[in-house]
């Protein structure tokens, strides 16, 4: 389509609309129903959709950047690829959403549900995330690089091979989640509870653990070069394969952890 032309935008019903393409940039469409609409590759920049209807609809690489998607319904919608840069998605729904590769750089989603999401390889980069919920979300791969993840719910996600350098993750519950080869380095896990999370190939580089829990976690092959584990409690943890050089142990327990292969160089205990 490529335009707008034709399109009444007058009528709140849009269910089911064939908009491939169109221009809404700027469009007041607060309300409106555009469930199980096409709006794949849809210029929508700084257009005022909050509290509309957008369960189902396709708007994959569509430029949603700058909209207002408030209390927007987005569950299910499918916006791989899509731009999302600076949209404000307070309290929005976005149960089951497929985000997959999506932008979302420096985006509002305070508030919002996205349980059950699909973030794989998206950029949060940025984004505001105060209450949100997260829970069974899909985020391998995710940038969330120097995020504040404090107040987020993230209980059943997949972070496996996620950016969170120098991220606030201080007492978060991360128990029994997937964190393998995910790059944790410089990042804040103070008082953190990662009890029989898989964090196999961590890069845990000058990171801060103080009071955290690791109990029965799985730490095989990580680099814990320079972290910080006064106090950690590692009970049965898997050292298996692990590098720790210059990480500070004090009052560390590490009598019942397992170790094979450790490297140990310069540490603190």
């Amino acid at each position: 389509m490529g335009t707008s032309a034709g399109i009444k935008l007058s009528q709140e019903n849009l269910s089911g609309s064939n908009l491939r393409g169109a221009d809404l940039r700027l469009k007041k469409l607060s309300g409106f129903d555009l469930s199980d609409a096409n709006l794949e590759l849809a210029k929508l920049n700084g257009a005022d959709l909050s509290g509309a209807d957008l369960n189902d609809t396709n708007l994959v690489r569509a430029d949603l950047s700058g909209a207002d998607l408030c209390i927007a319904n987005l569950s299910r919608a499918k916006l791989s690829q899509a731009n999302l840069h600076h949209a404000s998605l307070v309290s929005a729904d976005l149960i089951s959403t497929e985000l997959k590769g999506a932008s979302l750089k420096s985006a509002d989603l305070r508030g919002a549900n996205l349980r059950d999401a699909n973030l794989m390889g998206a950029d949060l980069r940025g984004t505001k995330l105060g209450r949100a919920d997260f829970r069974g979300a899909n985020l391998m791969g995710a940038n969330l690089m120097g995020l504040n993840l404090r107040n987020v719910n993230l209980e059943n996600v997949n972070l496996r091979a996620a950016n969170l350098r120098s991220a606030d993750l201080s007492n978060i519950v991360l128990t029994n989640v997937n964190l393998s080869n995910a790059n944790l380095s410089e990042a804040n896990l103070t008082q953190g509870n990662f009890q029989n999370a898989n964090l196999s190939n961590v890069n845990l580089r000058g990171a801060n653990l103080p009071h955290a829990n690791l109990r029965g976690a799985d730490l095989r092959g990580a680099d814990l070069k320079g972290a910080v584990m006064t106090g950690t409690e590692l009970d049965e943890v898997n050292l298996e394969s692990t590098k720790i050089f210059d990480t500070n142990l004090t009052k560390s327990d590490l009598s019942k952890a397992h170790f094979d292969k450790v490297i140990l160089t310069g540490n603190r205990e």
